[in-house]
C-alpha cells in the first residue's frame, strides 16, 4: 500500500510572535545549519502576510 504525502509549510502554524520565537529557538538549539537557514527563511512569512489578511483585491 502506497502512502501519500503533501507539502507542509511551517509558516502556516507560526501565528504569533511567541510561536515564531519558539520555532527559531528550536532551530538554533538543533544546531544544524540547514535547519537554521530554513527557519530564518520561513519565520518572516507570517509577519509579512499579516497586513494582507482579510483584505481582498
Amino acid at each position: 500500500m502506497a502512502h501519500s504525502t503533501s507539502k507542509w509549510d511551517p509558516a502556516e502554524f507560526l501565528t504569533s510572535d511567541e510561536a515564531i520565537a519558539a520555532y527559531l529557538e528550536a532551530a538554533f538549539e538543533d544546531g544544524d545549519p540547514k535547519m537554521i537557514a530554513v527557519a530564518l527563511a520561513t519565520s518572516p512569512k507570517p509577519r509579512a502576510c499579516r497586513p494582507l489578511r482579510g483584505k481582498r483585491a
